[in-house]
């Protein structure tokens, strides 16, 4: 199957085709922690490439964000899914033209600044499996792997549109409800992209 492409905006255009019924957008956003200026950003490249792919321009598109909740399109009988995700210097945003989606991103932690934190949030909330895996990997490997395991957890909590929990069995069988897969990125950062498990077998993304 073709593999989906992350496209880089503003440079793929509005009129991007999608793949698989999927667009992945990456867009540069300020270095900074405050994500004002990026989610307007974000909501910009949206409404273009939606409104391009509805025949109705940014104009017609409308964009719901309440607190807690994900981005939504106010779309009467429409079944298109977004997602987006945040770090200082880049966001992504995920349309889903086949029903819901999840993404997630994440800039890649530094070990003098995380070796502490890491081993407690993959017990916590990732489970012994991770755990075992992080601990036979060296160093410089260590913290790509705990921010795959991360997003790929954190873009299945978007899809099914859960909060994050302490690692259970039962949570984790919950997790096979979705099929996630990782996203191309700049260096230095690590994506994930969820589907219902039904949707995403056998899709593909280029690593």
């Amino acid at each position: 199957m073709q593999t989906l492409v992350v496209q880089h905006w503003p440079a793929c255009g509005a009129a991007v085709t999608p793949q698989q019924d999927l667009l992945v957008l990456a867009l540069e956003t300020p270095l900074t922690p405050h994500r004002g200026q990026a989610r307007e950003l974000v909501r910009a490249a949206l409404a273009e490439v939606l409104g391009a792919h509805l025949g109705c321009g940014a104009g017609g598109i409308r964009l719901v964000s309440v607190a807690g909740r994900a981005l939504r399109l106010d779309l009467k009988g429409g079944n298109i899914g977004l997602s987006v995700s945040h770090e200082p210097g880049l966001s992504l945003a995920a349309i889903h033209f086949g029903g819901p989606v999840g993404v997630d991103l994440m800039q890649v932690p530094r070990e003098a600044q995380w070796q502490d934190e890491v081993p407690l949030l993959a017990r916590d909330y990732l489970g012994p499996d991770v755990v075992r895996d992080l601990a036979i990997l060296p160093v410089d490997e260590r913290m790509a792997c705990f921010a795959r395991h991360w997003t790929a957890l954190e873009a299945s909590l978007k899809l099914s549109g859960l909060g994050l929990e302490e690692w259970s069995a039962v949570r984790q069988r919950s997790r096979m409800a979705s099929h996630c897969m990782p996203l191309q990125l700049p260096s230095g950062f690590v994506g994930s992209l969820a589907l219902p498990a039904a949707q995403g077998d056998g899709a593909q993304f280029r690593q």
